[in-house]
Formats: structure tokens, sequence, C-alpha cells
């Protein structure tokens, strides 16, 4: 099956990550965790917007308000722990941080469940083995630690029925799945999803389409990957650069899957690799796929 791979923006990120696409507003956000710097585009206009921070920037989510589809607000992991960011006027509020005990973690990926809770992820800064944790924010900003020891934390995802929640470890080349209950906010029940083979790269940030399979960026692997609810690999997608990083569902039909990528590679792969840090759109829509649309994050904001 062949697939269009498109490069939509040469943006140059160091490492590139955590796509999101907000369909009320056709606007791509995503992170370069270590310029680190958060990206804005707006399919309308075809502006691209740069917002500089002053520490790694894990991810980037919109959060949900009733009143408008251009809420400037969203939610952002840094290493500082989770803080509301206004694009508009880019000032920024601290929500909570977890972990002011480990000063050299960061968060690295997170996303929010059908109700808009965030799930969200831990890494020390020198992916030291075992210190990462998972934590939920629920929409009054309490904070609970989920899981622990994870060396790089990825890719929090959901099934389509909600009842199943996929979490990476990224250095283990493990993809986890829990039992979730939506209700509560609880995850039961971890086993191991899919294990990576030696040479095969690992898994990074994922997304769920609507048949209920799960997509996969394969950091060091040049590929993104389709596996069954059953664990089997559907598709392999192989794209001109190895270092991918993250993916999520977009476009009008949300039948495009944005690729985000890396340029944490040595001189010689990155001559060979002109394209590692941009930008890219695989059409999926041509092969009847389609995703769902990101959650949004319902948080009450601090006064």
């Amino acid at each position: 099956m062949a697939f269009d791979i498109n490069r939509v923006l040469d943006t140059r990120c160091l490492h590139g990550e955590g796509p999101f696409w907000h369909h009320p507003q056709r606007r791509l956000y995503w992170v370069d965790i270590l310029t680190p710097t958060l990206y804005c585009y707006s399919a309308d206009s075809k502006k691209l917007k740069q917002y500089p921070f002053s520490e790694p920037i894990g991810f980037a989510i919109p959060v949900h308000d009733t009143s408008s589809d251009d809420c400037p607000n969203l939610v952002v992991g840094l290493q500082s722990g989770l803080a509301l960011y206004d694009t508009a006027t880019r000032a920024l509020a601290v929500l909570t941080n977890p972990e002011r005990d480990l000063s050299n973690n960061r968060f690295n990926d997170g996303k929010c469940d059908a109700h808009g809770r965030l799930w969200a992820g831990t890494m020390d800064c020198d992916s030291a083995k075992g210190k990462g944790s998972l934590y939920l924010m629920n929409n009054d900003r309490i904070v609970s630690c989920k899981d622990e020891n994870y060396s790089i934390t990825n890719g929090p995802a959901w099934s389509t029925d909600d009842k199943t929640l996929y979490h990476n470890d990224t250095a283990e080349g493990v993809i986890y799945a829990f039992d979730y209950d939506l209700a509560n906010a609880t995850i039961t029940n971890k086993r191991i999803f899919y294990k990576f083979s030696v040479g095969t790269g690992a898994p990074d940030g994922m997304t769920v389409d609507c048949d209920n399979n799960l997509w996969v960026a394969c950091a060091q692997g040049g590929s993104i990957i389709c596996l069954s609810p059953r664990a089997e690999r559907l598709h392999t997608i192989n794209l001109p650069v190895s270092f991918i990083t993250s993916c999520a569902f977009g476009g009008e039909n949300l039948d495009q899957l944005f690729v985000t990528t890396s340029r944490l590679l040595d001189e010689e792969r990155l001559t060979q690799e002109p394209d590692a840090g941009a930008i890219f759109s695989i059409d999926l829509g041509m092969h009847g796929i389609r995703g769902l649309p990101g959650n949004a994050c319902h948080v009450t904001p601090p006064r």
C-alpha cells in the first residue's frame, strides 16, 4: 500500500514533538523541546507563529473554552512543572509541580482523556533510568502519580471506547496497555502491548484512528507503524528522516497524519537527511483512514 508523504514545514526543529491539531481553530500546535519553542501553524492563513520559552517544553494542549473556539490558552509541560500559557499576552501561570524535589526532571509528553483530564509523563533530562513517572491532573488541578519507574515517558493514547490507555517507555522499547476507567480516571492491569525488536527503533508519540488502530512514531526507526488492537502490525510507513518523534491526525477531514521529527543526529546523518526536524503529513484519506479530534484540556485556571 502506497502512502503520499509531504513535507509541510521546514522548521528544522532540534527536537520537534507533541503535535496537536485543534480542529475548531484549524491550527497545528507542536513544540521544539530543546530550543525551546512552541509553534502554531494556521491552515487557513498559512501563517506560522513561534513562542520562545526559557526552559524545555514537552507539550502544549489547548484549553477548552465554551465561549469561544479561539481560546488562546494552552496547558504546557515544562521542566518547572505544569503551567497555563496565554498565547495572546505570552503570560505564564504556574499550575502545579509534582516533582519539586527532582530538579533534573521535566515533563515530556502528555494528552487529555475524553473528560479533558491531563495525563502527562516525566523523565530525567539526561534520561537516567527509572526516574520518570506518569501523572494525572484532574479538572480541579489536583495531581496524582499513577505509575512510576519510567526512563523516557511518551505517547499517552486511548482506545476509541476509552477502555484502554496506552503509554510508552521509549528507552525500554515497550508500549504498555492499561485497563482504563474513564468515569474514575483509574488505570489497572498494566501489561506489555508491544515490544520493539533491537535495531527497529523505539516507540515515541502515538495516536489512535477511528478504527481503533494505534499509529506509533518510531524514534530512530525512520517510520510510522500502525498496530491493531491485537498488536498486529498493519502498516509501516517509511519517511525520509530517521528520528520520528510523534504523530497526530488533523486536516479538514482528520485524515492527514501530521508527523514531528528531530535533528538529534550525528553530522553524517544530518548530511544524509536534510529534512530532519521538519513537519510532515501523510495522506491517509486516500485509504479511508481517519482519526479523532484531540481532546482539549478542561482545567480550572488559577485565580
